[in-house]
């Protein structure tokens, strides 16, 4: 991955792909720091429409516009992190180290602990897709 970044012999640096997302993600952390030091009620939502934003709708432009992203080399990655993603949760949930409020759009309860139905969806299986989609798009050049 390094060698792809920043080592390419032909263009030394960052693509220009990746460049957009960096000052996007700059931009969006400036925005939300900015608010939360001048009003944080202005940046109080709930976790599943931030992640809708942040990782359904890029994931969705990026498949329509280069819809041979997401194809069967990627259900083995999607796979491995949900599991390994879900296995942590429930360790997690299970020993104290967090909890989920009672805000759920579906609960489902695993060895005795609740876990919203939206983080299984969102963040252990669409967060991964996203990550191998957006890292193809922005980094990976063109052939």
């Amino acid at each position: 991955m390094i060698e792809l970044l920043l080592l390419r012999e032909d263009r030394p640096g960052l693509s220009r792909r990746l460049w957009m997302l960096v000052l996007l993600y700059l931009g969006l952390s400036a925005t939300v720091f900015t608010l939360f030091f001048v009003d944080r009620s202005l940046i109080t939502f709930n976790y599943w429409q931030v992640a809708l934003v942040y990782l359904a709708v890029p994931f969705a432009v990026i498949v329509s516009r280069r819809p041979r992203y997401l194809n069967r080399r990627l259900l083995i990655p999607v796979l491995f992190f949900a599991c390994v993603f879900f296995s942590h949760e429930i360790l997690s949930l299970h020993i104290g180290h967090w909890w989920w409020p009672s805000d759920y759009i579906f609960r489902l309860s695993v060895f005795g602990v609740a876990i919203p139905v939206e983080d299984i969806l969102i963040w252990h299986l669409l967060s991964t897709v996203s990550l191998a989609a957006g890292y193809r798009f922005f980094a990976v050049p063109e052939k």
